[in-house]
């Protein structure tokens, strides 16, 4: 059986194109394993790392909408609670503790800078634009890691949000 690479669904080993989403498999001929093993996980250059071939594909289709639900803050600890021995939901609910953890971390953050620019416009309003200016921008970061978690949690991926996705605080 061939295991799709983008989606995990499995299909009977003559087949070209996965059933479930469509892309092409790889010709065995231009595959690359060594001893037959491939290694785990997948680098999508320095920052992302695609762990989707860890996770049973039953197990993904099962408790993906309990992933999705664990991008948004406050609600990773909803997978633990309705899936616990899914480790797809628990990486997601991993996932989303480590985005939660990171936004409070990073609001306090871009809340001084702006105060210091705030203090700085009393004496020059121009600071105070730049501290708007500054501390709206800087808000992109973890907006985009928001949205890099649920696509990849809708796509039924499991690859690790930028930077912080690596660390594991719920096994």
């Amino acid at each position: 059986m061939k295991t799709c690479t983008k989606c995990g669904a499995q299909m009977p080993d003559e087949t070209k194109f996965c059933g479930a989403c469509g892309s092409k498999f790889a010709d065995e001929t231009s595959q690359s394993q060594s001893g037959g093993e491939q290694e785990s996980s997948a680098k999508f250059g320095r920052y992302f790392t695609d762990r989707t071939s860890e996770f049973d594909p039953q197990d993904v289709a099962a408790n993906k909408t309990y992933a999705i639900l664990a991008c948004f803050g406050i609600l990773f600890f909803i997978p633990l609670v309705a899936s616990p021995q899914s480790k797809f939901a628990r990486f997601y609910a991993n996932q989303g503790l480590l985005l939660l953890i990171f936004s409070v971390v990073f609001g306090i953050a871009v809340n001084i800078i702006y105060a210091v620019f705030s203090f700085l416009g009393v004496i020059f309003i121009l600071f105070w634009l730049i501290g708007a200016l500054v501390s709206g921008l800087l808000w992109i970061v973890p907006f985009a890691m928001f949205i890099v978690l649920l696509v990849n949690a809708i796509g039924g991926k499991a690859i690790e949000i930028p930077i912080i996705g690596k660390y594991t605080l719920i096994r």
